[in-house]
């Protein structure tokens, strides 16, 4: 799809930062070229389905999903980042031209105004002393389909034997270069929804 025309009407009509056109690489990656130091972006893996053709290249390729993610755009063919109160009227614009757009997520300064800061992997302090580990260490978060390092956030927020980070987030400058996304089944589906089931996961901890 050609997006030119399109684009252009957003940067005149609304206060836009940057655009991302997702090619190889992935929307992590291509959206990360994008954005200056300081500021790391969280997509809502929620607010759109990718097109049946992904998950078709998934399994009859034998493609996990990491792999799938850093080398296909899964159904996200451009990114505008627009001011906050742009973003309605940028989605209008975009659908104007026949398109189909939406808002994805947002961009924020990163925690101690770091580019890239990951999202913390939050676990009950029971967890964390079986495991020998300390506050805000990094640590590896896997399973059979990935591993992504994370710094450690000690919190009763979370019951025992169960860690948190927040959902849809994509790190950016993730240390392992794979995406919380990695170590989710698109196999195993959500009771009331067709997607994937972010919050039963399977998951192991340890120190990075």
């Amino acid at each position: 799809c050609i997006y030119a025309k399109a684009c252009l009407d957003v940067a005149r009509g609304t206060a836009t930062h940057a655009m991302s056109h997702v090619t190889g690489g992935g929307l992590a990656a291509n959206l990360e070229r994008v954005l200056p130091d300081g500021v790391v972006a969280t997509v809502d893996r929620g607010s759109w389905t990718p097109q049946p053709v992904f998950d078709l290249v998934r399994r009859v390729g034998s493609v996990d999903l990491a792999d799938l993610e850093r080398t296909l755009n899964c159904g996200i063919g451009m990114v505008a980042v627009t001011a906050r109160d742009d973003a309605d009227r940028a989605v209008a614009l975009l659908r104007g031209h026949g398109l189909e757009a939406w808002v994805c997520g947002e961009v924020a300064r990163g925690a101690g105004g770091r580019a890239g800061d990951a999202p913390r992997l939050m676990m009950h302090p029971e967890d964390v002393q079986l495991r020998g580990l300390e506050n805000g260490q990094n640590v590896r978060v896997f399973n059979d389909l990935g591993t992504v390092i994370l710094p450690l956030q000690i919190t009763n927020a979370v019951s025992a034997g169960v860690v948190a980070s927040e959902k849809g987030a994509w790190l950016a400058s993730s240390k392992s270069d794979q995406t919380i996304s990695a170590l989710v089944s698109a196999d195993e589906r959500a009771d009331l929804a067709e997607g994937a089931c972010f919050n039963d996961t399977g998951v192991e901890v340890a120190s990075a």
